[in-house]
This record gives structure tokens, C-alpha cells and sequence, in this order.
């Protein structure tokens, strides 16, 4: 086709030569024939030659033919070239054209994919949104019907504890107790796992004291581990602030969970916090944590695998420490939330120690001694066999201002007893080798009463000695030692030597002491739980009246004045929140609305969120224990 199309053009150029020299020929002609008749001559080929020959005009007008031929001939081939050129744009456009239709297609049809993967990804969206929706309401309605059962196991056990038991019920007790917390920690675990991993878990901002939330941790800890001969110790560098402001709650938890780690896999020595910071830009604080531990240590080629979910170092350890292996886990996710990285350095054998940073404000607020005139400038001797703990004493006492002798030997002191009067107050430990605390103490005794040298003992809560050993002490204080408690505690003896400190036996920290009775109403459906609730009351010398359902308790507070209304979320025919709405409806007809604090084993955030923003005062998640409550009933009524 194409060569026919230039075979056409050739033709066409070819017509205008010859078009142009046909036309050209009549111009000489003429002239010649119109020049003969002007001269009278006989049409021949003489005259023709004649006129030729004598008028010069001729010789220009007989060159048109080549002129008009030369320039059709131009013409033709100009106008040839064009329509090639018409030709070859018609081509392009054409497969252009061609080629955008088979792309419109193309494009149609990625179009009405993009489209159906679209509606595609939203079902699937919407269905995982619908999961995730399933899968927190059946851990929410897990964790309570876990809880409930489990209220009772912990709640009766502990109470079990405080009764007359022989040595074998004791320990009976004291293991289901501690299977019911171990039982407990495992089912937080999960539920914290879960809010992290459908994205539900918020972090908040509070200011908070950095020695304070390691106290905090160090006595959930130890409450809890009480049984094992591990020193748990802190040490905060001086560079951090007193305050700064973070989400205390999760950086408690990290801590608490990395402390357990470690006295888990530790059977003897020592589990430190080191807590460091430094400054960065916009008045911000970079805190870095190290908890550090003489455990058993993880081999190197195992330590990548500690930090993922369900996973624990190998298979005999679950089987012979137990655990969920989520504990690092959360962890990590939660460091990650707060712009932060954890690590872990180890040798087996050694111990390991686990690293995290995270990012927080700066705050100026100061944590100050109450009468820092008690204890600037005074002289203390601490008597302890352990370097760590002997170190951390010394630093907590000198940022007193107090000025430290250390001795890390029950002989060092015992030689030189005549030399401890030129100190105002003596630490001891209570176990070393060759003598313990008290021993010691009973030999400085024979030389200084409780005024001319005050003694603090220094021990574990397992090991406080007899009623008449304690006597040789101005003050006991447990490990692990606090800060602010040491400094507040060595106050008060020099504030007040004369009234010596008495001591608090377990029993004591379990007493309330309200002045009054208050007018308690349990709203509780299960039989057990109001049992466990009622018992914990009297122990801490309440009683209660029992409700069971949201309508039975919103009547019994229209007919008493209740103080205080222990609230379950989930009861029959009305539950916890409907009936707490309900008392805040009708709080003018009710003389006073009472506290409401709920009781319940639905222990997620937002269950704790329901709760205060249907009108409940606190929140006492399931299972409760003894301190628990005595800790809210001081919060709310203890003037």
C-alpha cells in the first residue's frame, strides 16, 4: 500500500511537468502566430522562421515552456512531498490513536481491578475491624469470667494466710496464693498483648517522680517474691531529674516485668535498676534503664529470639520457669510506643542485663527533704556485705548530706566499737557472715543506748527477728531500700529519738484506722465474691450490706445513707454502670451520693474508662486483694 501511495506521488509530479510545459508551449505559439498576422505573412514555416528571427522578444517568451515546466515540476513535487508528509502524520495519529484506545482499555480494565481489589480490601478491613471487635469483647468477657473464680482463689487464700495455720497449711496456702497471682500476671499479660496489637493501647502524659515508681516497682516485686535470697536494688545516677513526664503506668510496667524476669532466672545475688538520662532537645529527657542480674545468663545465639512474642530462650525453660514468653514482648512494643529501643547484653553463667531508653519531658519540680536539717552534716557508719547495696547506701545518704564510713566486714565494726561514737546514727545488714545484724547490734548496745547511737536494721521482710531483737534497733527498715524512705525514715529519728520509732508487726500495715464505722453497700451477684469482699471488711474492721443487682442496690441507697458503694459492672436485671447512672440521676434525693468505686473483674482500659464516665468515683479491678482495699478505703475516707 505504501508503494503504490509514493508510486502516486511520483505520477502526480510527472502530471504537473507536463501540465506546466503544455501551458508553456501556447505562450510562444501564440506570440509567433498573433506576430506572423501583424506582418501580413503567410502562415508558413518561412514566416515562422522570419518572425523568430527578427523580433528578440521571441527568444524570451520561446524559454516559458522550461520556466512554467520547472516550476509545475516544483510544485508538483512540493505538493507530493506534503501529502507524504499528510500521509505519514495520518499514520502516527493513526497508531497513536490505536495504541491510546488499547491503553484506554488497558486502563479501563486496571481500573475495574483497582476497583474490585478496593471493595475487596474494605470487606477485609471491615472484617478484621469486626475480629478485632470480637476478639477484644472475648478477651474482655474472658478476662472476666477468669476473674471472677480467680477473685475468690487469691482473695480466700490471702486471707487464709493470716489465720492459724501449721507450717505444711501454710506453705499450702502460700502456694496457691502465689499460683493464683503467677495465674493472674499470665492473663495481663495477654489482654496487655492484645490492646497493643489492635492498636488500642494509649499512652498518657503524667508527672511523675522517677524514685518513687522504682520504690513502687521494687514493692510489687517484692511482695511477691519474698521467698528467694536475691538483694533487689536501685541506684539512680544524678543527673536524672526528680520528675519528668511520661507514661509512668507503662514504664512501671516494663520495669516490673523485666525485675521479675530477672529474680526468676536468678537463684542467688543480686537484680539492680541503674537509671541514667540525658538532656535533648525542646527541654525533653532521654531516660535509660538497666536492669542488671547475677542470673543463670542466655547464650548468645539464643538472645534474637527473646524479644519475640510466645517465644522463650528453649522449650526447658517454659518447662522449668514457666511464663508465656510475652513478657519481653510487651516490652519491647511498649519501649517502641515511647520512641525507645531495648537490648540485652549476657553471659551464661554471669547474668544478663536488659537495656532500654525512652524518651519523656523534662520537669522542674524537685523532690526535697522534709527537714533536710536532720540530716545535713551528720555522720552514719553502714554495715554491709554486699558492694552493691554498700555503694548504693552511701550514694543515697551523702545526696542527704550526711557524711559515710563503710564497712563491709561484722568484724570491722565489732574491733573498732569504741570508735561508732563519733557517729550520730549506724545502718546494719541483717545478713552477713560470722555475725548478723542483730548480733552486732547487741554488742554496740553494751556500750550506747538508743540515744547516744540510734541503729537502723537493714532486712527482708522474712527475717525480722524476735520482738526483743528488734528492741536493739531505733528503726527497722525491708529491702529493697528506698531512697525517699530511708531519707524520710532517718528524719524522723533525729526529729524524734525520744519517741522511738515502735515497730509495725504484719498485722499493723493490715489495720485502718478510720475513727468511725462507714456504711458500706457491696453490689455483688456471686455468692463467692460477696463472701471474699466481706471477710477482706472485717479484717480491716467494716462490715458491709450486701446488694445483688443494680436495682436492689439503687433502692437500698434510696432507704441509707450509704459512705461507700463497692460496685460490680456485671450483675442481672441492672448492672454496675446503669445503677451507678442511676444513683447520679437521683443524688438530690439521695441526702449524699456515696463513693462508688467499681469492683469488677472487667479489667481493660475501657472498662475503666465505662466506669468513671458513667460516674464512679475509683476502680478496684478483680481479683482484689486485702491491700488493695485498704489502700482505697485510706484514699477515699482516711482524714
Amino acid at each position: 500500500m505504501s508503494s503504490a501511495k509514493e508510486e502516486k506521488s511520483f505520477q502526480n509530479t510527472t502530471s504537473y511537468t507536463l501540465y506546466g510545459l503544455t501551458f508553456g508551449l501556447a505562450f510562444p505559439v501564440i506570440a509567433t502566430l498573433f506576430d506572423i498576422n501583424i506582418q501580413g505573412l503567410s502562415l508558413s514555416l518561412d514566416s515562422v522562421v522570419i518572425v523568430q528571427s527578427g523580433n528578440p522578444l521571441h527568444w524570451i517568451i520561446d524559454t516559458a515552456p522550461f520556466f512554467l515546466g520547472s516550476l509545475s515540476a516544483l510544485a508538483g513535487y512540493r505538493k507530493d512531498q506534503t501529502d507524504h508528509l499528510n500521509r505519514g502524520l495520518e499514520r502516527m495519529v493513526a497508531e497513536r490513536t490505536d495504541r491510546l484506545e488499547k491503553k484506554n482499555e488497558l486502563l479501563k480494565s486496571e481500573i475495574e481491578n483497582r476497583k474490585k481489589t478496593e471493595k475487596a480490601l474494605v470487606e477485609a478491613k471491615e472484617q478484621a475491624e469486626a475480629g478485632a471487635r470480637a476478639k477484644t469483647q472475648f478477651l474482655s468477657t474472658m478476662s472476666h469470667e477468669i476473674r471472677t473464680p480467680l477473685n475468690a482463689v487469691i482473695g480466700m487464700s490471702g486471707l487464709l494466710t493470716d489465720t492459724e495455720l501449721n507450717n505444711e497449711q501454710h506453705d499450702f496456702v502460700n502456694t496457691i496464693n502465689k499460683s493464683g497471682e503467677n495465674l493472674l500476671g499470665i492473663i495481663n499479660n495477654i489482654l496487655d498483648y492484645a490492646k497493643i496489637e489492635s492498636g488500642k493501647l494509649d499512652l498518657e502524659e503524667v508527672e511523675f517522680s522517677v524514685a518513687f515508681l522504682i520504690e513502687d516497682v521494687l514493692d510489687l516485686v517484692s511482695a511477691t517474691e519474698a521467698d528467694k535470697n536475691i538483694e533487689l536494688l536501685y541506684r539512680i545516677d544524678e543527673n536524672v531529674p526528680d520528675y519528668v513526664k511520661g507514661d509512668s503506668t507503662r514504664v512501671q510496667q516494663i520495669l516490673v516485668n523485666l525485675v521479675r524476669n530477672a529474680i526468676k532466672f536468678t537463684e542467688e545475688g543480686e537484680v539492680v535498676i541503674f537509671v541514667q538520662s540525658k538532656k535533648m532537645e525542646g527541654g525533653n529527657i532521654e531516660l535509660m534503664f538497666e536492669v542488671k542480674d547475677t542470673g543463670i545468663g542466655i547464650p548468645k545465639e539464643k538472645q534474637k529470639k527473646l524479644f519475640q512474642s510466645f517465644s522463650q530462650v528453649d522449650a526447658s525453660t517454659t518447662r522449668k520457669f514457666g511464663g508465656t514468653g510475652l513478657g519481653l514482648a510487651i516490652c519491647k512494643r511498649l519501649v517502641e510506643l515511647m520512641n525507645g529501643e531495648i537490648s540485652v547484653k549476657s553471659e551464661e553463667g554471669v547474668g544478663s542485663s536488659f537495656i532500654f531508653n525512652l524518651k519523656a519531658k523534662g520537669s522542674t519540680r524537685k523532690l526535697g527533704l522534709r527537714n533536710p536539717e536532720h540530716l545535713k552534716g551528720r555522720s552514719i557508719f553502714i554495715l554491709d556485705d554486699n558492694d552493691t547495696n554498700l555503694f548504693i547506701l552511701k550514694a543515697q545518704c551523702e545526696k542527704a548530706g550526711m557524711n559515710v564510713k563503710t564497712y563491709q566486714s561484722p568484724m570491722e565494726v565489732l574491733n573498732s566499737v569504741e570508735e561508732l561514737k563519733k557517729f550520730d546514727i549506724g545502718i546494719l545488714d541483717m545478713h552477713m557472715p560470722d555475725r548478723n545484724g542483730v548480733q552486732v547490734a547487741e554488742a554496740i548496745r553494751e556500750k550506747f543506748s538508743k540515744m547516744e547511737l540510734p541503729l537502723v536494721l537493714l532486712s527482708s521482710i522474712m527475717d525480722l527477728g524476735s520482738v526483743e531483737e528488734r528492741k536493739k534497733f531505733n528503726l527497722y527498715l525491708t529491702k529493697p531500700i528506698k531512697q525517699t524512705h530511708l531519707h524520710h525514715n532517718l528524719e524522723r529519728v533525729f526529729g524524734d529519738v525520744e519517741g522511738i520509732l515502735r515497730s509495725r508487726d504484719k498485722e499493723d500495715l493490715k489495720k485502718l484506722d478510720l475513727g468511725k464505722k462507714l456504711k458500706i453497700l457491696l453490689a455483688e451477684d456471686n455468692a463467692i465474691n460477696q463472701k471474699v469482699a466481706s471477710k477482706m471488711l472485717e479484717r480491716l474492721d467494716q462490715s458491709c450490706d450486701v446488694a445483688g443487682n443494680g436495682i436492689e442496690a439503687v433502692q437500698m441507697c434510696r432507704l441509707i445513707n450509704y459512705d461507700l458503694v463497692l460496685m460490680d459492672m456485671e450483675m442481672p436485671e441492672m448492672d454496675g454502670i446503669e445503677a451507678t447512672k442511676m444513683l447520679n440521676k437521683i443524688q438530690d434525693d439521695l441526702g449524699k451520693l456515696p463513693v462508688i468505686i467499681a469492683m469488677t473483674a472487667n479489667a481493660m482500659e475501657e472498662d475503666k474508662k465505662k466506669c468513671l464516665e458513667a460516674g464512679m468515683h475509683d476502680f478496684l479491678p478483680k481479683p482484689v486483694k486485702l491491700e488493695a482495699m485498704h489502700e482505697v478505703l485510706k484514699k477515699w475516707f482516711k482524714e
